[in-house]
């Protein structure tokens, strides 16, 4: 779906919901599930390019500048390699950069960046990095981007959908 098919499908779900507001019709779940899944369909998923992804995640990450941290960016110091186990992850769930590429910069290949993010996605439990997690949603989100709840629920399992 091209970008103005997109913005088209958007204005007729748009009208499809003021017309069930109208109408009061907030019982016709088989209509809200085809919209909710209309507009699933119609919004791209992963349409944040990785310098947007690093702006927002490595201020959060890593507390140097970003020049220290790609002058290091091959460092084993703990807070370089979570810092990039973040940028990893958060680039490997929101864009569509291949994990060969995401990992060229670092000096790290495919299987570096594969094994960075299962990594820190099995260990999502640790209070430090769930807390993390969900800070650089929480910006994601404030700064406009749409996060899909199976993203979300990365830190929380149990959240519900809206």
């Amino acid at each position: 779906m091209n970008e103005s098919q997109a913005i088209t499908e958007m204005n007729l779900i748009i009208d499809e919901i003021e017309k069930m507001i109208e109408e009061k019709s907030f019982t016709d779940f088989d209509g809200l599930k085809n919209i909710q899944m209309r507009i699933q369909k119609s919004i791209p998923n992963k349409i944040i390019s990785f310098e947007e992804v690093e702006s927002i995640v490595l201020p959060i990450v890593y507390k140097g500048s970003k020049t220290e941290f790609y002058e290091n960016r091959k460092s084993k110091k703990t807070e370089f390699i979570y810092a990039r186990m973040f940028l990893f992850l958060f680039a490997r769930l929101l864009t569509n950069i291949t994990q060969e590429k995401l990992g060229l910069p670092f000096g790290k290949d495919h299987a570096t960046v594969k094994h960075n993010v299962d990594t820190l996605l099995e260990q999502m439990y640790i209070p430090q990095n769930k807390m993390t997690f969900e800070l650089c949603v929480k910006h994601f989100i404030e700064c406009g981007y749409y996060i899909p709840l199976s993203i979300r629920k990365i830190a929380d399992p149990t959240l519900k959908q809206e």
